[in-house]
């Protein structure tokens, strides 16, 4: 849209100016329905990532740690 404005492209600026007003009024609405504060910034975590492998996979949490613990290219054994 800066762009579009910096070359005198105002129609161009002004399309971009309306997709980008439904897509926040889109997100808005979802938002709504999933009952997230508007503008929240979720965390995702190890310990995150690490349930949901977990979960995905039916594997027991301690045998992803240990394997996230174990550096590249080393051997288990």
């Amino acid at each position: 849209m800066d762009d579009a404005i910096a070359n005198h492209e105002f129609e161009k600026a002004r399309l971009f100016s309306d997709q980008e007003r439904k897509e926040r009024e889109a997100l808005h609405e979802l938002e709504g329905k999933l009952g997230i504060a508007p503008g929240a910034i979720a965390t995702v975590t190890r310990e995150t990532v690490e349930q949901v492998v977990a979960s995905w996979t039916g594997l027991p949490i301690a045998a992803i740690r240990a394997s996230g613990d174990n550096k590249e290219g080393e051997s288990k054994t």
